[in-house]
């Protein structure tokens, strides 16, 4: 619940000058999801075979307009640390920097956040300014569906954090 509040009150306020100043990106605002973007989200996910459900609050869309969503990504909060869980970008609109896009905006909200990137996304979390961290770091919850989850071997995921120095925001 502390997520979705802080994902709310702290995205509607930011301010937009950190954003890549691309046209097309600016064509395609980063935004807090409403209840009629949830057919887009579970689209994104069954795009990738993934499963699961969760609360569209606790979410940012990247809007297309008529196109739909382009990408999504989800926080989950647990304790006082925030995980992206995960980002999502379309196949029709990778390649065009929306995920950096997106990590970029969650970054001018969060000071500190944590992932477990696929093995094939170290690289774009690192240049992102992301560090490996050990598993021990990580909520159990989450590693238990990483050692269960049937991509393992597939996937290797990659538990990384991001601490930036605080700029006096409140995370409550």
């Amino acid at each position: 619940m502390r997520a979705e509040m802080t994902i709310k009150r702290a995205a509607s306020g930011v301010d937009f000058s950190r954003r890549i100043a691309q046209n097309q990106k600016d064509s395609m605002p980063v935004r807090q999801a409403n209840p009629d973007d949830a057919r887009g989200i579970e689209a994104l996910m069954e795009e990738y075979d993934m499963v699961g459900s969760f609360d569209y609050q606790q979410c940012l869309v990247i809007d297309a307009g008529a196109a739909g969503l382009a990408g999504f990504a989800r926080m989950d909060c647990v304790g006082n640390r925030f995980y992206i869980r995960p980002i999502i970008i379309s196949t029709r609109f990778q390649r065009q920097g929306l995920g950096k896009l997106l990590v970029e905006y969650l970054l001018s909200i969060f000071d500190d956040i944590t992932v477990i990137a696929r093995g094939s996304a170290e690289g774009f979390y690192r240049a992102l300014g992301f560090s490996p961290i050990g598993w021990e770091q990580i909520d159990e919850d989450f590693c238990r569906e990483c050692q269960f989850c049937p991509d393992l071997t597939d996937c290797i995921p990659v538990p990384m954090r991001i601490i930036q120095p605080t700029r006096g925001r409140s995370l409550v």
